[in-house]
């Protein structure tokens, strides 16, 4: 409950007014009852008073159930002589883990740098799309600009009619809806 609370503090609509920091940490793990500080990120880099872990070791606190006892007895017997506890696994690092922060920031960066890298490739290919087009429309109204300079020549008789049809190739033209 404890590291829910702070959890829930720290992330907090009013997390601007209400800070981690201000409050007294210390206080609230009394409050909840605590014995020691849970490790959490959110506590690395505070300071926290009015907190006195308790000594209590709770190897000596005994099962009510007399066969869950037994079965702890047997388990401690078995770690003092071997010094390891039976039933986790081997590969037990010598030191503890460091904390990761349980929100999912790191998920979200690399969706959100997946996300840029598609958008950015999609904006190239619709630039290089966009510039093919340009280039064409450009080809187009230089082709149709002659051809318009060539038809005023031909009406005021600079032009003949054969010279004008073999400039923009309108007997090619021609042949090819007669092939269809």
């Amino acid at each position: 409950a404890f590291v829910s609370y702070i959890q829930s503090y720290s992330k907090h609509e009013c997390n601007m007014l209400l800070k981690v920091k201000d409050l007294d940490l210390g206080g609230v793990a009394t409050s909840y009852g605590l014995l020691r500080m849970p490790r959490m990120p959110e506590l690395k880099t505070l300071r926290v008073q009015n907190f006195s872990p308790d000594p209590i070791d709770v190897n000596t606190i005994k099962y009510k159930d007399k066969t869950r006892e037994t079965e702890r007895q047997s388990k401690m017997e078995e770690y003092a002589k071997t010094g390891s506890w039976p039933g986790l696994q081997n590969k037990q690092p010598k030191k503890p883990p460091s904390s990761k922060p349980w929100s999912n920031k790191v998920e979200i960066k690399e969706k959100r740098r997946d996300k840029k890298q598609r958008r950015a490739e999609k904006r190239a290919l619709q630039d290089a799309k966009k510039a093919e087009n340009k280039e064409d429309n450009e080809d187009e109204e230089e082709d149709f600009e002659a051809e318009y300079r060539l038809m005023k020549k031909m009406k005021k008789g600079k032009v003949g009619k054969d010279d004008f049809d073999a400039a923009i190739d309108l007997d090619q033209m021609s042949d090819d809806e007669n092939a269809l």
